[in-house]
């Protein structure tokens, strides 16, 4: 993530656990990325669905690159 943000991405990120992710968003935009987040688990069909309509809604339907960090 971090490699694509320094080279001028957008990101959007997951991760299940709330207070990690805002701990990691933080810090990236501290640094001056451009990276946005939500809270998600991958193994619910219903939250990968609500995860791709999110990033689809901020990104103006496109997505770019899918990163999948199992």
């Amino acid at each position: 993530m971090e490699e694509l943000a320094q080279l001028g991405a957008t990101v959007h990120t997951c991760a299940r656990n709330e207070a990690e992710l805002n701990e990691s968003l933080n810090e990236w935009n501290t640094k001056g990325y451009r990276v946005t987040g939500s809270v998600c688990d991958v193994a619910s069909r219903a939250e990968r669905q609500d995860l791709i309509a999110r990033v689809s809604n901020e990104f103006n339907g496109k997505l770019n690159i899918l990163v999948s960090n199992n």
